[in-house]
């Protein structure tokens, strides 16, 4: 059976594969990129076949065992198995080990909390970077610890950042506050003459 999902413009096919029915199971997936590829035609859609990709996911050790698996072909032209998938903004890897997202993510809220420093709404800034880390969170339930710590470390850099920008802003107005309180006293003070 062929799994179908779709995504906007993004249509994704699912096969499940075992040593036993592999040939059968890549001809129905060759079968079914027949009908979607003509079926595209017949809308005036085209298939990218630079932009297809084909991946397949299983542990190490069942991957390097597994019997060798001809690229599926969308109009004759072969599409590769690549390493990492990137889908719905999540990048797969062969493993499902989530190492290729967890340093991209980490790189990407790493690169916007060093970008904070230079805003002044800290709330703002936080929102921007914390909703990266928060997008797909459920899918790195039972990740790595080092992934798990390479995400910590970029949420402590965060929440640092924002601590500093809050403490910049508590101080920038606790001066203006004493600015005010000394105006306010200077205004009301009666001059004082020079036999006081």
């Amino acid at each position: 059976m062929v799994d179908l999902q779709q995504y906007a413009d993004d249509t994704q096919l699912h096969v499940s594969l075992t040593t036993t029915d592999m040939h059968a199971r890549q001809s129905l997936l060759s079968d079914c990129l027949s009908a979607l590829h003509s079926w595209f035609c017949h809308n005036g859609l085209a298939a990218n076949s630079s932009k297809s990709e084909s991946i397949l996911i299983g542990t190490s050790q069942r991957l390097r065992t597994y019997p060798p698996v001809a690229p599926p072909k969308i109009a004759g032209i072969p599409i590769p198995f690549s390493q990492t998938i990137k889908t719905c903004g999540v990048t797969m890897d062969q493993n499902l080990t989530l190492n290729k997202h967890v340093s991209s993510l980490s790189h990407g809220i790493h690169f916007y909390t060093g970008a904070l420093r230079h805003i002044r709404p800290a709330t703002l800034g936080a929102s921007l970077v914390q909703s990266r880390l928060d997008y797909a969170n459920s899918i790195m339930y039972g990740m790595s610890a080092s992934n798990t710590h390479k995400l910590q470390s970029a949420q402590n850099s965060l929440t640092r950042v924002v601590c500093l920008l809050f403490a910049i802003f508590l101080c920038l107005l606790n001066r203006e506050c004493t600015r005010i309180h000394l105006a306010r006293k200077l205004a009301t003070e009666e001059p004082r003459s020079e036999s006081d």
